[in-house]
């Protein structure tokens, strides 16, 4: 049991890792809870994450301090559908939601006390769309499964400089453990119920660049 929960979480970490973008992403780990219950169509979906450092194979989109900083995530998502069961396939679905990324350099996030996630500078923020999460029961009694959906920037301290990137097609990926890993990522207390690790992810645009049409055809030999 403890090796499959291993083995799992991994397998969703190098799912993510091969999808990585030219500019880089974000990735966090955390948990999630909804509101009034998991799976239930109306109900809110709310996810707290701490980002993970820049590794030299996938970036940030943008320079962050992580020597003096910590960066937080907070998600909210409305369920608008769901069908099947985690006996066989359950797939939730939600159409709408936000997030923002918070920089903090005072106060730790902690689960036990939910405002120290977003007691910080809001450095980006946008909304989500389209998510769909599946999850389904194996042999061993584990339930998890990943979500995608689209998301876009809106606004934070840092907006411009993510702009910059030329971001396309962004994607909100997560690996979901019903009940959470209990050896390798333990669930918090109450309200929390499930792991759910992100990764923000974009294509890159092409920035708009004034060439000659001699420089241009140059710069098609080697």
């Amino acid at each position: 049991m403890k090796m499959a929960t291993a083995i799992l979480t991994f397998a969703f970490v190098a799912a993510f890792a091969s999808g990585a973008a030219a500019n880089g992403a974000f990735t966090f780990e955390g948990f999630s809870y909804a509101v009034p219950t998991d799976d239930a169509i109306g109900s809110t979906l709310y996810v707290y994450g701490i980002a993970n450092p820049p590794t030299p194979g996938t970036p940030t989109p943008i320079p962050l301090d992580f020597a003096t900083k910590q960066y937080t995530l907070v998600a909210a998502l409305i369920q608008t559908g769901k069908t099947g069961t985690l006996a066989t396939q359950l797939n939730d679905t939600y159409a709408t939601g936000s997030w923002a990324i918070y920089e903090d350099a005072s106060t730790p996030a902690s689960y036990a006390s939910l405002g120290t996630f977003s007691d910080g500078t809001a450095i980006l923020t946008g909304s989500l769309s389209g998510f769909t999460a599946s999850l389904q029961t194996d042999v061993f009694g584990l339930a998890y499964g990943n979500g995608v959906g689209s998301y876009l920037y809106v606004g934070g301290t840092r907006y411009a400089d993510i702009l910059a990137t030329a971001p396309l097609d962004c994607s909100f990926l997560a690996s979901v453990i019903h009940g959470g890993s209990p050896v390798f990522n333990p669930m918090p207390s109450a309200p929390f119920t499930r792991t759910f690790n992100a990764k923000m992810v974009c294509t890159e645009g092409v920035p708009t660049e004034q060439r000659s049409w001699g420089t241009l055809k140059d710069s098609y030999h080697p």
